[in-house]
């Protein structure tokens, strides 16, 4: 994640105006990205790509 990303993030978790729908949302961007800079990390050492909840590490294809 970017600096500036990381820091409008925190700006948004830390002000007590904003509304819990505006933190949740930050939240869910900064691990949206988190989660594509990890894919990106794994694929270019060619390492399993780990899924965001990993209890889909332990169902078949056809079961998830």
């Amino acid at each position: 994640m970017a600096d500036d990303d990381t820091v409008s993030v925190k700006r948004v978790l830390s002000d007590d105006n904003a509304s819990l729908e505006d933190k949740l949302k930050a939240i869910e961007q900064m691990v949206q990205q988190a989660q594509i800079e990890a894919d990106m990390k794994a694929k270019a050492t060619g390492e399993i790509v780990a899924p965001v909840d990993p209890a889909d590490l332990t169902m078949c294809i056809g079961c998830q």
